[in-house]
């Protein structure tokens, strides 16, 4: 899991498109898709920018990466 999959789940749940991230965002779709296919990794500024159009805190989106790729135990950490 890599924080490209855990962007598509969130913005899924968000019910938006990649459309919708790309109108919010200046991003082009094909970027966003890049992202969420694991070709590309988002550097900080395009993290914030994705986070901030599906109305998350791109901490949310970090912390669950890193929870299903068992870098951290938040249960522990908390």
């Amino acid at each position: 899991m890599d924080i490209g999959q855990v962007i598509r789940e969130f913005r899924e749940q968000a019910n938006m498109s990649q459309g919708d991230i790309e109108n919010k965002t200046g991003l082009q779709r094909s970027h966003i898709s890049r992202i969420e296919n694991g070709v590309r990794i988002p550097d900080i500024d395009t993290l914030m920018r994705i986070s901030h159009a599906m109305n998350r805190p791109a901490w949310i989106l970090l912390r669950e990466a890193e929870k299903r790729l068992g870098f951290l135990n938040l249960d522990e950490r908390m």
